[in-house]
């Protein structure tokens, strides 16, 4: 991280448009291996685990009960994350905020303040995309649903559709689990926020104390000098 701070062109802190932007802009930063290793682990033991399941039907059903589980954990998260995200955004030291958008961060590129905060954004867009994805098999993958009526269109054989059903069922725990993973490291990321807060707080009154303490010292000086 860069020690020295420079003027910026406040525009360039609206640069970003979109959500995707953002979660674009902050796959600069090197993902955490533990998460993802985590959720890969967790779809193939999942992936592996169904595969005895001989039924398209049992094994759609799991997927579409994993599905519900998924768009509840997803939805709940998020009112949640978004409260929090509020809170922390709007109780910011705005002096603070200043300097970290005026420090760049050497991995990433993106100053201080965008790594930090989009840190926390991408989160949101990741529970958003499993709400997206769990919404979307709920709707249309029930029982002679949209998706069924596209596989008899095609003649896709149960052989197939099971294959198709099982991959699913592994990748929705995964993501599911990757999401989790996520809001461990959002967690963290707001403790580490909070507590620059307070460690710039603490700086930037111990060098006003400092300050004011050679003041004193040069005045005292001042008069004892005939």
């Amino acid at each position: 991280m860069s020690d020295q701070t420079q003027r910026i062109d406040p525009t360039s802190l609206l640069a970003e448009k979109r959500l995707i932007h953002i979660w674009i802009a902050f796959n600069t930063v090197k993902p955490s291996k533990f998460n993802w290793f985590t959720a890969i682990a967790v779809g193939f033991a999942v992936l592996g685990g169904v595969q005895p399941i001989t039924s398209v039907q049992a094994i759609t059903s799991q997927v579409r009960s994993i599905s519900d589980i998924g768009l509840n954990v997803s939805v709940s998260i998020l009112g949640f994350l978004i409260a929090g995200y509020t809170i922390l955004a709007s109780t910011s030291n705005i002096l603070m905020l200043q300097r970290m958008a005026e420090r760049q961060d050497t991995e990433s590129g993106l100053s201080v303040l965008k790594r930090n905060y989009f840190a926390l954004v991408v989160v949101f867009v990741e529970f958003l995309a499993l709400a997206v994805v769990c919404a979307v098999i709920r709707f249309f993958c029930y029982q002679d649903g949209p998706a069924s009526v596209t596989l008899n269109f095609f003649e896709i054989g149960s052989d197939i559709r099971l294959r198709i059903s099982k991959v699913a069922m592994g990748f929705i725990c995964g993501f599911i689990i990757f999401d989790l993973m996520q809001l461990k490291s959002f967690i963290f990321n707001v403790h580490h926020f909070v507590m620059t807060s307070v460690a710039w707080s603490l700086t930037e009154r111990y060098t006003e104390e400092d300050r004011k303490s050679l003041e004193i010292q040069s005045s005292d000086q001042d008069r004892k000098s005939p």
